[in-house]
C-alpha cells in the first residue's frame, strides 16, 4: 500500500526499501549519501544520522553521528535492494545537470518572444 501511494516518488521509494531491507534508522536512511554505498561490494555503511533539535523553532534538521558508538555499522545489500539502488543511481546520473542541454534564461526569452511573434503573424494580429 505504501509504495502504491508514492509509486511517483523514486526518492520515497527508494529510501522506504534501504529501510525495509536494511532495518536503518529514519536518520540514518536520510543521512546517507553515494559514498556511503559500494554496490560492488553490496556494502552499506552507516556513519550518520540525522536529527533535529527539539529547541530550534524554525525546523531545522543536522547531520551528526549515529545514536551510539555501536550505531557505526556495516549492513549487507540483498539482491532485490542492490537493484532498487543501481537503478535509482542510474536514474540520478540521468538527471543530472548538463550545460550541453540547458539553454540560458536569456535564450529562452529570446524563443518564447520569437513564438509569440511568429503566433501573432500567424492569427494576423
Amino acid at each position: 500500500m505504501i509504495l502504491k501511494r508514492f509509486k511517483n516518488n523514486k526518492t520515497f521509494t527508494c529510501a522506504f526499501l534501504v529501510a525495509c531491507f536494511t532495518g536503518m534508522r529514519t536518520g540514518e536512511v536520510c543521512a546517507l549519501t553515494w559514498d556511503n554505498i559500494d554496490l560492488e561490494k553490496r556494502i552499506i555503511s552507516i556513519e550518520h544520522n540525522v536529527y533535529s533539535k527539539v529547541k530550534d523553532e524554525k525546523g531545522k534538521w543536522f547531520l551528526g553521528t549515529t545514536k551510539t558508538i555501536n550505531g557505526l555499522r556495516k549492513v549487507y545489500i540483498c539482491d532485490t535492494l542492490l537493484v532498487a539502488l543501481t537503478n535509482y543511481k542510474k536514474k540520478q546520473e540521468l538527471v543530472r545537470w548538463r550545460p550541453s542541454e540547458f539553454k540560458s534564461v536569456e535564450n529562452v526569452g529570446n524563443e518564447i518572444n520569437e513564438a509569440e511573434k511568429t503566433n501573432r503573424e500567424v492569427r494576423g494580429i
